[in-house]
């Protein structure tokens, strides 16, 4: 997953709840535009999003709500 981060500037996550630490360390650090695929009714906001990417300062990120079957 580290290697093919180098080699992208985009992201889709599907159904990924964000709370691997270590998934989310690989982010750190790449110039990357993230879109977060999430179920209606989440409580996730974009600044949690981007909190726990660490895409602070240097990223864009779109969180869509959508269901999820």
């Amino acid at each position: 997953l580290e290697r093919s981060l180098n080699e992208v500037k985009r992201v889709i996550l599907f159904g990924y709840g964000g709370l691997d630490t270590h998934l989310n360390d690989l982010f750190h650090g790449h110039d990357l535009s993230v879109t977060i695929v999430q179920w209606n009714g989440s409580t996730e906001t974009e600044d949690d999003w981007r909190s726990r990417l660490k895409l602070e300062g240097f990223s864009k990120t779109e969180v869509v709500e959508d269901t999820i079957i």
